[in-house]
């Protein structure tokens, strides 16, 4: 819609009912559009859909207009089937898939062992225990902090990977929707520092109070309420919109899984090496050998058209606004 509206082209569209977020672009795919404008308006904005959809056909249906001097306005743009079905040629592209596989592994490891790493520097040094600032008797709270943060990632991660290849959709959704609020705890650590033992040595009823799902996305414009609310709907609360995940009743393509989990991975991952290299006071060494995250993530976005595609979808189904949604 938004290529439309930017070509000066008027849009009409009917809301699809899903929420804003992977899953649900591909639940409401199919939505109809009724667009009034120029021909050549309307064809410079299928030129963009067709930046990521290359061997695409799009159908224009023109109707009768009663003013013969604007005989070429277009009234109707019927891509809803066209964009489904390229969809999920892209989903299904064998170099793509790989690449999903392959980000989301060396995220997965990546996580795991710089993880461990901490955990053991955050025991060696001395600064929090000869201060008494660690409940704990730890050397180095920040780091614990963060080391512990780091290795339920990779362990999630790594668990996600496995369900995800054996095909148990909604037991990797869960771990999914797990994976988003260390994404959470990552982005608030990589923001301010310190933030890390904070969380480490805060009780229940601090952790209620400041580091909820809720409370650390009033923290972050990045997070939306709906996101949140729409992986706990499909992988974390038992409703019936996990049902198109179950074995017998799935619904959709499993590469909406694997680029979701590669999303979220990534930007996990983005955190935290930021907040490793500011308590290290440089870059991750090289002698660490940890998995070439950089390298897997450039060939997963150079290779990975679906990627893409639903990147530029989000911007077309908006889905319920925000401001509809109970936060939890």
């Amino acid at each position: 819609m938004q290529m439309l509206e930017a070509e000066g082209v008027q849009v009409d569209w009917e809301q699809p009912q899903e929420r804003r977020d992977i899953s649900g672009i591909a639940e409401a795919i199919v939505l109809s559009l009724a667009a009034s404008g120029t021909y050549d308006a309307i064809k410079a904005a299928v030129a963009k859909f067709k930046k990521w959809a290359p061997r695409t056909e799009v159908i224009l249906e023109k109707r009768g207009s009663d003013d013969k001097a604007d005989s070429e306005d277009i009234e109707n743009a019927d891509v809803d089937a066209e964009i489904k079905r390229r969809l999920d040629e892209l989903a299904n592209d064998e170099a793509a898939t790989a690449s999903r596989i392959a980000v989301c592994e060396a995220i997965g490891q990546a996580l795991f062992h710089l993880g461990q790493t901490f955990w053991h520097a955050g025991l060696i040094v001395s600064s929090d225990r000869n201060s008494g600032a660690s409940p704990f008797g730890f050397g180095d709270d920040a780091a614990v902090g963060i080391a512990t943060v780091v290795q339920m990632g990779g362990e999630l991660a790594q668990g996600a990977v496995q369900l995800l290849k054996d095909g148990n959709l909604y037991a990797a959704a869960a771990l999914i929707r797990q994976i988003v609020e260390i994404e959470y705890l990552a982005s608030a650590f990589a923001r301010r520092h310190g933030k890390s033992a904070l969380w480490l040595r805060a009780d229940r009823a601090e952790r209620i109070k400041f580091w909820s799902p809720a409370q650390l996305r009033k923290g972050s414009a990045k997070f939306l309420p709906s996101d949140y609310w729409n992986h706990c709907d499909v992988g974390g609360h038992p409703t019936t919109r996990g049902m198109n995940l179950l074995p017998g009743h799935v619904t959709i393509n499993n590469a909406l899984l694997w680029v979701d989990l590669a999303g979220h991975l990534s930007r996990i991952w983005k955190d935290v090496a930021q907040s490793a290299e500011r308590l290290l006071g440089k870059p991750i060494p090289s002698d660490w050998k940890l998995p070439n995250v950089a390298a897997a993530e450039d060939k997963w976005l150079q290779s990975d058209g679906y990627h893409a595609a639903l990147q530029d979808l989000g911007d077309i189904l908006h889905g319920i606004p925000d401001s509809e949604i109970v936060d939890e």
